[in-house]
């Protein structure tokens, strides 16, 4: 395509291996043992003067043990994921050249040489995982164009298919698979009468692509920027890229605090524990926030064995050792959506008038037409329903909490 580079394919394995990220190949695990020790033999010191990591300040190898180590792992993993199918189509009697474009496309190029100036330069670091994105983007959109009635255009449809389109769910779960787990479902079911549960991913090539593709794309792009200019663009607007609402981004107060939710649940408590709210903002734009997010998960209650266990159940163990991905999400939270909803179409109706929420004064109702006034008195009667139902539901939170 225009402005798109398009590297020489490698004809042989060990080429293809070799522009692989991360290191030449190697085909014994002792290699992974001398980068660990810092011998000389593998390029690498434990003396922090002589530590290099490649690609930062223009280092060309890496000399810092774990930065090698991981690499040469990284690098091993990638090659027997591209070599499987490289050798597959070779035992089909495809030529080598062509196996190995057919590798890259489905698994992705990323050596510098198959990005464009500008995207090496620019956009792969305003955008860390940019690589990946848009090449599984153009592989997706060319797969449903020559394919339309193939295997991946029949799982996206099975998987909207399950799908309930009567529940209302946060855009960023319901941009994904959104698949309910009835409760009593055996293994990662909810408990009866417990949170609503949703499988959101599958880990399948299309559930990334299929993000960028929603009326929220935009947003979604933006939570996929580096955490050094995210950060910043949240915390002066106050809202989070990633968790959006019908009105844009969630406000950062509203959030489940993910320190405040694990140190709560350390705890037993059922509220998150109030930590400053720039704090929780850095910490989920930091590397280290994955590591939250993972003993959140571990320790959040409603994911575990059974009503008063302590150990964490399938629901917690699945996502963190599969691709299959779960997400619970409460009452409040939905009845939350159906206000911005409402909210939202109040606000698109003509003449709507907002204090601390949206109204519609008598004299504008009466100066309506017919049809325009019949929606206006539904959706003001579908807010004060939800808003009742909001009250009442704190009113029962605050009778659990009394000691009697």
């Amino acid at each position: 395509t225009a402005g798109r580079v398009r590297a020489a394919p490698a004809t042989t394995a060990t080429g293809m291996m070799r522009e692989i990220p991360g290191g030449q190949p190697f085909y014994l695990w002792p290699e992974v043992g001398k980068a660990l020790k810092g011998i000389p033999e593998a390029g690498t010191t434990w003396k922090p003067t002589g530590w290099r990591i490649r690609g930062m300040a223009g280092a060309a190898e890496s000399t810092m043990p774990l930065a090698k180590t991981h690499e040469l792992i990284a690098w091993y993993t990638e090659a027997m994921n591209r070599g499987a199918p490289f050798l597959h189509q070779l035992k089909r009697g495809m030529h080598p050249a062509e196996a190995s474009v057919r590798v890259a496309l489905a698994q992705v190029d990323y050596a510098s040489k198959s990005f464009t100036p500008t995207e090496r330069e620019i956009l792969r670091r305003v955008f860390p995982f940019y690589s990946f994105s848009s090449r599984q983007m153009s592989y997706l959109i060319r797969q449903l164009w020559e394919h339309p009635g193939g295997r991946l255009a029949q799982a996206i449809r099975t998987g909207t298919r399950l799908r309930d389109p009567s529940v209302v769910l946060p855009p960023h779960i319901g941009q994904t698979a959104a698949v309910p787990v009835p409760p009593g479902t055996p293994v990662i079911g909810p408990h009866p009468g417990g949170v609503p549960r949703y499988i959101t991913g599958f880990g399948f090539m299309e559930d990334d692509p299929l993000q960028l593709m929603g009326p929220g794309a935009g947003l979604e792009m933006l939570s996929r920027m580096h955490p050094l200019i995210k950060w910043p663009l949240e915390s002066i607007t106050g809202q989070s890229f990633f968790q959006r609402g019908p009105l844009g981004g969630r406000e950062i107060t509203e959030m489940d605090p993910p320190l405040g939710r694990l140190l709560a649940n350390l705890r037993g408590d059922d509220e998150p524990v109030q930590i400053p709210r720039w704090i929780e903002n850095m910490l989920t734009n930091m590397p280290t926030s994955r590591f939250v997010s993972m003993a959140r998960t571990l320790t959040d209650p409603r994911k575990r064995w059974g009503p008063g266990a302590k150990m964490p159940g399938a629901a917690a163990l699945i996502p963190l050792l599969t691709g299959v991905r779960m997400a619970d999400v409460e009452i409040s939270v939905q009845e939350r959506m159906l206000k911005d909803i409402i909210n939202k179409l109040i606000q698109e109706t003509p003449g709507a008038r907002a204090f601390t929420q949206f109204y519609f004064p008598q004299p504008v109702l009466e100066r309506m037409e017919p049809e325009e006034r019949e929606k206006a008195e539904e959706l003001t009667t579908a807010s004060r329903l939800l808003q009742r139902r909001i009250r009442e539901r704190a009113k029962q939170r605050e009778l659990r909490r009394l000691p009697y």
